[in-house]
């Protein structure tokens, strides 16, 4: 999803190391600055310069090249596996 202005807009992002969901962020937090991870694994980010815009079914974040999710270390995102990424 791309706005008027440029900025890419996504409303959920998915890693999986393995069989494991290990980062889910849902962006339907609608104006939060943390990005809560519902994959049961707790790898809340930290919004940055991105801002919620809504959407028919909720919530997505709006990125216009700058902005970014940021995610602590934590093992369970150490790549021991394959790895897949869905945005």
């Amino acid at each position: 999803m791309t706005d008027n202005g440029g900025a890419t807009g996504l409303d959920t992002v998915q890693i999986v190391i393995g069989e494991s969901l290990v980062l889910s962020f849902p962006f339907d937090e609608g104006s939060e600055t943390t990005a809560i991870d519902s994959s049961g694994y707790g790898n809340n980010g930290v919004v940055n310069g991105a801002m919620y815009t809504t959407r028919k079914a909720g919530y997505a974040l709006a990125f216009d090249g700058n902005d970014y999710v940021s995610v602590a270390d934590s093992n369970s995102l150490d790549i021991t596996d394959n790895i897949t990424i869905d945005a």
